[in-house]
């Protein structure tokens, strides 16, 4: 009888791939999965709409101050604005909601956004697409014009870098915020958003078992 003991173990089929990746995975976003379940809040709109830009006006202080005293306080300012979004408290996300009846704009605003990361799994309608394609490439260019203009020194540029870049920011949180108030009850995910957070055992509420 021919051995079987070299007769290589059958393979395992590879699990499929997902069609789709979900934006709580899109790590260079800060939106992984632990991000994703903390409700929004004042930090992430005052690291991106006033830390991000004192980056480029600290590049600028070199005219002042000297190269080095330039580098290391956009380096400060760069680690503080991307830390400081991470100091969130880790609770659930319909918590942010709890006892509201309409979330406040901030929230709608960078729950809007989620709802463009996540456009892919439920699509947004094709304009707010586009509009806020257009305000990311203002955003950017505002940002680089800064940028080059901080390295320059030249300050009227920065100026113009820095007020296009926070217009267009401002403009598409305007933008995400009318998107969550049109899809809020497009998903059972978006619908979650707006549950508040309840305790099981508030009222002498008893677990299954539980003796009277």
């Amino acid at each position: 009888m021919a051995s079987t003991a070299n007769i290589p173990p059958p393979s395992q089929p590879r699990a499929p791939r997902p069609a789709v990746m979900p934006a709580r995975q899109i790590r260079w976003y800060a939106m992984a999965a632990r991000m994703w379940r903390r409700p929004p809040g004042l930090l992430p709109l005052i690291s991106r709409l006033i830390l991000w830009p004192l980056v480029p006006a600290a590049l600028w202080l070199h005219v002042l101050y000297g190269w080095p005293a330039a580098l290391a306080g956009a380096m400060a300012v760069a680690f503080a604005a991307s830390r400081l979004p991470r100091l969130s408290r880790p609770q659930p996300l319909s918590a942010a909601n709890a006892g509201a009846a309409r979330p406040a704009w901030h929230v709608r605003a960078l729950l809007g956004e989620r709802m463009l990361l996540n456009r892919i799994v439920v699509p947004v309608p094709g304009n707010a697409t586009r509009n806020a394609g257009l305000l990311l490439v203002a955003t950017l260019c505002g940002a680089a014009l800064a940028l080059i203009a901080g390295f320059a020194g030249d300050l009227s540029s920065l100026l113009i870098g820095l007020g296009l870049c926070l217009a267009a920011q401002v403009a598409h949180l305007g933008l995400a915020s009318r998107l969550y108030a049109q899809m809020r009850d497009a998903d059972a995910l978006y619908r979650a958003w707006q549950r508040p957070a309840t305790n099981d055992n508030r009222g002498g509420s008893q677990k299954p078992g539980q003796a009277a």
